[in-house]
């Protein structure tokens, strides 16, 4: 500027350079997140790895009974909690990694303004609420009821027992998933509108209502019913800046609120209102195509979630059948030895480095211990790649609480699929 250069140009090179520099930076971010993923897996592969030792271990070599004190429990579920205790931080690690990773662009607008849909939604969640407490507390009342009953198939029915009461949440959750979408169709239009308006702000030069009204004609699709309640409130000329705080809110847009705002200074600033939407709308229709390629890997993560869930929760089930056959067999083995041989089972237990040889009778409880920890594992992993694929997405709490549900609705009907399976198989083969 004061070796001569014109302020506009000035400003307009600094814009397109920031520019630039943020797309480097937001496709940076995203091909970290690409190779997160690959680690993520690794991670989790070689977790669930140790679960399955550490449960075999805890069969075979862990003894004990139901009456055990607390420190006894813990004590031979010492190598199950550790590689569980390693589960969770690889969990609760990539949440962190990848939240540190991915680029912060939400979609909601952050605003204190009220609309139809906050107000309904509002509503929805508290009456969610209600229903999830009411049948949780049924839920809690049916499994202490019937706890050893429940606990014997807890890796049938856990899951399913854990997902229901909470199913009512889906409803706020489905509703801001609605919501999101069409917040994403009104962002595709928005490049369209706002270089309309600052062509035809240049060429009347009239009032921002009389300009407004001159676009109803157009169709712009989601935008249309928020720019028709923008111009009666700019007809009214009581608050201009006002009734664009109100169109921001009623788009529910973090990018239209965010570029509007732009606009209507930079246009006021400058007094070219039609080279100001020009610039606003190369920005925007730069950032929609790194929301993009950030939906794709959004779309990618959410697969790779689902089918690491799924195999989890396979591979679980299947170590729990292997360890539940395994303890009925050699329990049965003991009892025979008991009855029919003069053999010391001490001695012969010993001999083959069998504890459980000695003393079967806590096999049964060792069995429903790790069932109940896998499925405490499972929520851990199904809360983690919801938070990351939301993240990732740009969604709220409320979106990944949904998504929450849904995949724990997806590893309870697996984890039952698959019991059903196993069991059907070894009545097959007379395992």
């Amino acid at each position: 500027i004061e070796a001569g250069q014109p302020i506009d140009e000035f400003m307009r090179s600094e814009q397109e350079t920031v520019s630039e520099q943020y797309s480097t930076l937001y496709d940076t971010r995203l091909e970290s997140v690409d190779t997160m993923k690959e680690i993520y897996v690794s991670l989790v592969s070689a977790g669930l790895f140790g679960i399955v030792v550490a449960g075999i271990h805890l069969i075979l070599f862990e003894v004990g009974s139901a009456s055990d004190t607390s420190i006894e429990v813990a004590s031979r579920l010492r190598f199950l909690l550790l590689a569980g205790l390693l589960f969770t931080v690889v969990q609760v690690g990539a949440v962190f990694a990848f939240r540190a990773s991915i680029p912060e662009d939400p979609t909601f607008a952050r605003d204190s303004l009220d609309t139809p849909f906050r107000i309904n939604f509002v509503r929805s969640l508290v009456l969610s609420f209600i229903l999830t407490g009411i049948l949780l507390v049924v839920t809690i009342f049916t499994v202490l009821s019937a706890w050893e009953a429940v606990t014997s198939q807890w890796d049938r029915y856990g899951l399913l027992l854990i997902a229901a009461p909470l199913s009512p949440l889906l409803i706020p959750a489905l509703m801001v998933g609605r919501e999101e979408r069409q917040i994403l169709r009104r962002d595709e239009t928005y490049p369209d509108f706002i270089r309309a308006l600052g062509g035809t702000a240049q060429a009347r030069s009239a009032e921002p209502s009389a300009t407004i009204k001159a676009l109803r004609g157009i169709d712009f699709g989601m935008l249309d019913d928020s720019i028709d309640r923008l111009e009666r409130r700019l007809s009214t000329r009581i608050d201009s800046d006002r009734a664009w705080d109100y169109f921001n809110a009623d788009t529910n847009s973090a990018v239209i609120s965010r570029y509007t705002r732009i606009y209507i200074e930079g246009s006021q600033s400058s007094g070219q209102p039609a080279e100001t939407a020009e610039m606003v709308s190369r920005t925007v229709g730069s950032l929609l195509s790194l929301r993009r390629r950030r939906s794709l890997s959004a779309n990618t993560m959410r697969g790779v979630a689902l089918g690491l869930l799924i195999a989890c929760v396979t591979s679980l089930n299947v170590t729990i059948s292997i360890v539940m056959r395994l303890g009925d067999s050699i329990a049965g083995i003991a009892t025979t030895f008991t009855e029919n041989s003069n053999v010391d089972l001490a001695q012969f237990g010993a001999q083959i480095a069998l504890p459980i040889m000695d003393d079967a009778s806590g096999v049964s409880e060792n069995i429903r211990l790790f069932k109940i920890i896998v499925s405490i594992l499972i929520l851990f992993q199904v809360w983690a790649v919801s938070v990351i694929s939301n993240r990732l997405r740009g969604g709220g709490a409320t979106t990944a609480m949904g998504q929450s549900i849904q995949l724990l609705w997806i590893a309870g009907i697996t984890s039952y699929v698959t019991s059903l399976i196993l069991e059907s198989a070894s009545a097959l083969f007379n395992v």
